[in-house]
């Protein structure tokens, strides 16, 4: 069996509590080398509570989508984990993230930055790459914080040509001419610290990814230098004492405030 993906105008993968989209572009061809036709996959659609799946593709028989969700569950159910309509998989999943006293759970955590990243487990995640950029969305804010400063932001979109961050600010965090100042100096940092991992043929100015016929292995390459592969190594060099230290500060704190269960009172920046 043999796999080609048609980008056509772009490729687009939505996310959210309850389900998980994609969008194939021009389709994702499947062709095999025996006797079974061709099959072209434009988009799929999974329930992530009931493990519904809705296929729009041509070669597929009516029932591949019902045939596919019972093996889910069968697996699922082999592994223990049984998702419902008022339990999904997402959910599950956030159930073991952090909390803050607004109900957001906590994506990611860098003790040492004193900066953390906080979401809505109602927002949708929406990712697209096209031949211009590579674009994150959010249906609402998530909320950045690092050294006491905390900012609301809504899109992350990288362009190739420019090979430039972009941010748009949104929701709640730094309002008014500080936010306004503070948002273009983030990209700008996240753009320089880009820069030094791209793989080589990425970094040349007007770089158009539809016409470069590596692009799958260029974009592995890029997300293994941005994996933190010396992150184990680095908190190893350090002190117990100081990890435990590094630990209890960022567990009392949330960009908004305390974490849920605090004692202290929760106090949060104006609306932006």
């Amino acid at each position: 069996m043999r796999a080609e993906l048609d980008l056509g105008d772009g490729l687009e993968l939505r996310v959210s509590r309850r389900r998980v989209q994609v969008i194939a572009g021009g389709g994702l061809h499947l062709r095999s080398e025996g006797p079974l036709p061709p099959i072209t996959l434009r988009r799929a659609d999974a329930d992530l509570g009931t493990l519904v799946l809705d296929l729009d593709a041509d070669g597929l028989g009516p029932g591949i989508g019902v045939a596919a969700s019972v093996a889910g569950r069968e697996l699922l159910r082999a592994l223990e984990v049984h998702p419902r309509p008022d339990q999904t998989l997402a959910d599950r999943w956030l159930a073991g993230r952090a909390s803050d006293r607004q109900g957001r759970r906590e994506l990611v955590s860098i003790p040492r930055a004193q900066a953390a990243a906080w979401l809505d487990p109602e927002a949708e995640v929406a990712l697209r790459i096209d031949r211009r950029a590579l674009e994150v969305s959010l249906s609402e804010a998530v909320a950045v914080a690092a050294f006491g400063l905390a900012l609301g932001i809504t899109a992350l979109r990288y362009v190739f040509a420019s090979r430039r961050v972009e941010l748009v600010r949104g929701g709640r965090g730094l309002a008014g001419v500080l936010g306004l100042v503070l948002l273009p100096i983030v990209a700008f940092v996240a753009t320089r610290w880009l820069r030094r991992r791209l793989p080589a043929p990425m970094t040349s100015p007007g770089y158009d990814p539809w016409d470069d016929d590596a692009r799958a292995l260029h974009l592995k390459a890029l997300v293994a230098a941005l994996a933190p592969a010396g992150a184990s190594g680095a908190r190893s060099r350090r002190s117990p004492g100081r990890a435990r230290r590094s630990s209890s500060a960022a567990s009392r704190r949330t960009p908004w405030g305390p974490r849920a269960g605090s004692s202290r009172a929760s106090r949060s920046p104006r609306a932006g």
